[in-house]
């Protein structure tokens, strides 16, 4: 019989950046992983009281079938969008693997949703030993005891754990880390903002290269000074404050800075300049995020900037605790780089609101693309350079060409690839950014953060992130927010009681293609709109005004060149309400 490794739940680590693997031969048995439910409970039912609302929830939606289940008070969270409490499911006492409940409050203590990612069976397996189980797991034979081995993956160097039940029997192998591949004082500091080529807006090249750390006056030129608090103890300062602090992780054994001068002038040729620079975007997301009201999603950081034995990659390692960030200083170091400093907290606050998630092809792409959208937002707010461009100091290079929050990729066509998934989710979050303003997407994505589960997909996340606007905005976003999902076909069109035309904007929703080809009798003008049902019709004008022609709208409308003479013309737009008119002048 393999070893078996007996662990308490919430020490596993089983979750993260995931390489799963599960045979579905009809011979051997599986993990079945759960689907994530969103309920909006529109009773009004106020159940704040911890006792009350863990009553609630056994008796709506634990199955009665099974005597022995409960639930546990596992993790209370506060954000802006109220108050959220979510139980682990205990079968005879002991958790199931990758089953809880939560149920959300609203700022005035009303119940407005649930999420249940319940493990559902309809039977389970007590096989006759008399060795103790850790935890119980889904599969295809029913409810089983389980237990679950942590080792090192002797190629990755990151930890993989291994889901088996008592008969010995691989249900799940999944990895653990997350990546791509007191105050005293205040100080000034030279650091990136967020990276030399954002800065210079230039592409890597030229004198803007890694060359193995090699300083130049134009890499120089691009750091900036900035104001950050250090502690003062004996003489010197630490790069420690708050929940972050510096420290030796892992090889190459490089000890971290301790100055006693209150400049920190160093450049990238020196060890120094990847732990100021790391250490301060890490400070100043991190007061950002307190600032908006998620204080309650961060915790204590270890982090180490020159890490992973020179590995071109970094890491979140939720596995230990305080937790650990380390990044890698193959090629460009990862630490040089501002926007793979924040990518990599993104998972410490995403993990911290929801623990032990990452399972699922689009729950793993949506972790990564969700970094991304955060390290880009983060970025957008330093410099508005390269917006789209994510890692575009690390990658955009010969080493990788990094990734992107302005993908055309759309749902119904996505790979299950999480690297190119990935751009898909960030996208449409990139989207709502750039409507609403970095403020209010960044809290609704903070606010989703504490909504997830494992195998929770991409729609289901929409819609949560739909109803986290109700919450924070009164509604006042949702058509906005949807038209975004939908332009990544994740929702279907949006509903018309949700939409109007804002007379100011009204020229966004309509696109013109074709108008120089139509100029020269060569083809159409297509004309395509956003929301077709808006609009009414298009009035066509000679140059001395009179009416020629109307035409209905409809998705894409066609004018063709042929019934008209050379000259000028005007289209007239009208919306059905009347609330506005969009004019176009063309010429045939």
């Amino acid at each position: 019989m393999i070893k078996k490794i007996l662990l308490p739940l919430l020490i596993v680590a089983y979750t993260a950046a995931i390489s799963q693997k599960i045979n579905y031969n009809k011979h051997q048995v599986y993990f079945l992983p759960t689907k994530p439910m969103f309920y909006t409970i529109n009773k009004g039912d106020n159940y704040l009281n911890k006792e009350t609302t863990k009553n609630y929830l056994q008796n709506k939606y634990l199955d009665s079938k099974f005597i022995g289940q409960s639930l546990l008070l596992d993790n209370i969270f506060y954000s802006p969008a109220g108050t959220h409490l979510r139980f682990k499911h205990l079968y005879e006492g002991l958790p199931v693997f990758q089953s809880f409940i939560q149920a959300n409050y609203s700022a005035d203590g009303t119940l407005n949703s649930v999420l249940d990612a319940i493990a559902k069976f309809d039977k389970y397996d007590r096989p006759s030993i008399a060795e103790p189980s850790s935890l119980w797991a889904n599969s295809t034979n029913g409810l089983t005891p389980a237990y679950l081995v942590i080792e090192l993956d002797s190629i990755t160097k990151k930890d993989r754990s291994r889901l088996y039940n008592f008969e010995d029997k691989l249900l799940l192998t999944f990895t653990t880390a997350l990546s791509f591949q007191s105050p005293d004082s205040m100080v000034s500091a030279m650091v990136y903002l967020p990276n030399p080529l954002v800065t210079a807006n230039v592409k890597y090249g030229g004198k803007y290269i890694d060359n193995r750390d090699a300083n130049t006056t134009e890499l120089s030129a691009a750091r900036r000074m900035v104001r950050v608090p250090l502690t003062f103890t004996n003489g010197k300062f630490s790069l420690k404050y708050g929940f972050i602090s510096l420290v030796e992780l892992s090889d190459p054994p490089i000890a971290p800075i301790h100055p006693t001068d209150t400049f920190l002038n160093y450049t990238r040729d020196q060890t120094g300049f990847e732990d100021i620079n790391a250490y301060y975007h890490l400070y100043n997301f991190g007061k950002y995020v307190s600032d908006i009201g998620f204080n309650a999603l961060q915790d204590s950081l270890l982090f180490d900037t020159h890490a992973l034995s020179g590995d071109d990659n970094s890491m979140f390692i939720p596995s230990k605790y305080p937790f650990e960030i380390q990044y890698g200083t193959g090629n460009v170091d990862d630490a040089e780089d501002g926007q793979v400093v924040i990518h990599e907290f993104g998972h410490l606050l995403s993990h911290k609101a929801s623990p032990y998630t990452v399972l699922g092809e689009d729950r793993v792409s949506m972790e990564e693309g969700q970094a991304d959208y955060l390290a880009m937002s983060y970025s957008r707010s330093l410099n508005m350079n390269r917006p789209d461009d994510v890692f575009s100091w690390d990658g955009y290079n010969e080493f990788y060409t990094g990734f992107s929050t302005n993908a055309n990729q759309v749902y119904t066509n996505r790979t299950g690839v999480k690297d190119i998934d990935r751009d898909l989710w960030s996208t449409a979050l990139m989207c709502i950014n750039e409507k609403l303003g970095r403020g209010k997407a960044d809290s609704l994505t903070l606010s989703y953060y504490i909504q997830q589960a494992a195998y929770l997909e991409m729609p289901q996340s929409a819609r949560i992130i739909l109803k986290m606007d109700t919450l924070l905005f009164k509604g006042k976003n949702v058509a906005k927010i949807w038209q975004c999902f939908t332009d990544r076909q994740i929702l279907d069109t949006v509903p018309r009681n949700l939409t109007k035309i804002d007379p100011l904007f009204a020229e966004i929703d309509i696109k013109f293609y074709g108008t120089y080809e139509f100029s020269g009798g060569v083809s159409n003008i297509r004309i395509q709109f956003k929301y077709p049902d808006l609009w009414k019709e298009i009035e066509i004008y000679n140059y001395i005004g009179e009416k020629l022609s109307s035409i209905p709208v409809v998705s894409e409308t066609i004018i063709s060149p042929e019934p008209m003479r050379t000259g000028v013309y005007f289209l007239r737009i009208k919306a059905k309400d009347g609330s506005a008119i969009v004019t176009k002048k063309i010429i045939r």
